[in-house]
Parts: C-alpha cells; structure tokens; sequence
C-alpha cells in the first residue's frame, strides 16, 4: 500500500481520502460484481454437473445392469459350448460308430452279393440237374414200360409152362396106366395097333410111347428153364432200374435239400445281424 502524500492543507487530505474511498468503492463494486457473476456462474455449473453426473450414474447404472445381463448370457454361452463340446464328441463317436457300421455293411453286402451269385450258380446247376432227371427219369418210364411188357409175357409163358407141365403129368400118368394094363406078350401086330391106338389117343400129335414123350418133357423143361432165365433177368433188370430210379431219387432229394439249406440260409442272413452271417 502506499505511503500516504504530505498534505499541504487539510482540504487536499480530505480530497486525497474521498477520491481513494471512491476507488476503493468502485474497485469493491468490480469485485463484488465480479463474486456474484462468478457465484452465478459456479451455481449454474454445479447444476450442470448435477444434472450431468445424474446422467451419468443412470448410464452408468444402465451399464452395470447391461455388464451383469452380459455376464449372465456369458455364462450360459459358456454352459451351452461346454454342452456343445460334449454332445461333438458323443457325435464324434457316432461318427466313428457309423462309419464302421457302414464299413461292416460294406462287406456284408459283398458276401451277400458273392452268395447270391453262388446261388444263382447253384440254381442254374439244380435247372440243369433237373433236366437231366427229368430226361433221365422219361427214359426210366420207357424202360420201365418195356420191363412191365416183359414181365407180362414172362407171366404169360409161365401159365404157358404151367400148362405144359400139367399136360406133361397128365401125360405120364395115362402112358402109365396103358403101359400097366397092355399084356406083356402081346403080338407084334398087336403091339403095333396099341401103339397105332395110344399115338391116336395122345394130344398134340404125340406118336410113340416113351421116347415121345421124353422129347416133349425135354422141350417143356427146356421152355421152363428159358423162361426161368428170362423171368431172372427181367427181375434183374427190374431190380437194376430200382436202383437206379431209387439212386436218382435220392439225387434229386439231395439235390433240393441243399437248395432249400442255401435259400434258409439266404433268409437267415436277411433278417439277422450281419456279423451273424460273416
């Protein structure tokens, strides 16, 4: 502050003092002007920053209820991958499970096509098999006809034989019986017309006594015996066609049994698993 002047009367003192009151107040009045601008000015700011910092704590109010709703579906997306995760893996191992299955059913299929060609295979064969049973079977037919026709003309000739035997007996005895009563020294005349007599009497031109007759029972007992040799051999022949014809049916019984064993089987692998089959 400065030093006051010397005054040279008491007038310029009083004048001094009065023009520094004045600037003393003038210079008061600046500042409190500029205070009550300035308290103004810090009253319209704290409002501001009032009415700003109570935007602010509702953003940031906002933002902390966004920040745990964030958290929250953070978690459940961490939940959810973790799920995710498992269920890849389990999906992994279908995967694979799958692929092997699909490789096993691969293979099964290859077996089931390569059975089914060798049952084709198999079929085609028992086709030409049946053929040629049935050609062979026509040929039995025929021969078996032939056989049956032998037969009947075998029985024929042993009723034929049966006949000539009894004729032979009847013969026998009755050459007997006029041998028993013709007189054992009767004439030559005599003798000629008895045997002129019994070769009248005879049947089927029969003219002498014994020696006739012997030829006739030699003829018939070789006629029998031709036709006992016959009759052996067309029941040998029949008994070779039994063979045969039993042989080819039990061929063709076999034949359809390993058919029927292959189409069972053929089901079987169907229906059933494939590892049932391999």
């Amino acid at each position: 502050m400065e030093a006051p002047p010397m005054f040279n009367s008491v007038e310029d003192e009083c004048r001094y003092w009065k023009e520094r009151s004045k600037q003393y107040h003038k210079e008061w009045t600046d500042v409190k002007q500029e205070y009550d601008e300035y308290v103004e000015q810090s009253r319209e700011m704290e409002a501001e920053m009032d009415a700003t910092l109570e935007q602010k704590q509702s953003i940031i109010k906002d933002l902390r209820a966004k920040l745990n709703m964030l958290e929250k579906e953070n978690d459940s997306l961490k939940l959810k991958l973790d799920s995710h995760g498992i269920e890849m893996s389990n999906l992994d191992k279908q995967f694979e499970s799958v692929k092997k299955e699909r490789d096993s059913m691969k293979e099964y299929l290859r077996q089931l096509e390569q059975k089914n060609d060798d049952l084709e295979r198999a079929h085609r064969i028992l086709n030409e098999s049946i053929v040629d049973f049935e050609k062979m079977l026509d040929k039995a037919y025929e021969k078996n006809a032939l056989l049956e026709m032998e037969v009947d003309e075998k029985e024929m000739l042993q009723e034929k034989l049966q006949r000539l035997m009894d004729e032979t007996r009847d013969l026998k005895q009755e050459l007997n019986v006029k041998s028993r009563y013709t007189p054992a020294n009767g004439t030559a005349a005599s003798a000629g017309n008895s045997s002129m007599n019994s070769s009248a009497s005879l049947p089927n031109g029969i003219l002498a006594n014994g020696d006739i007759l012997l030829q006739h029972d030699n003829a018939a007992t070789k006629a029998s015996s031709m036709s006992v040799s016959a009759l052996n051999g067309s029941l040998a022949n029949k008994n070779e066609y039994n063979q045969q014809q039993h042989s080819l049916k039990s061929k063709i019984l076999n034949s359809l049994k390993q058919t029927k064993r292959a189409l069972k089987l053929s089901k079987s692998c169907r229906h059933s698993k494939p590892t049932n089959c391999i």
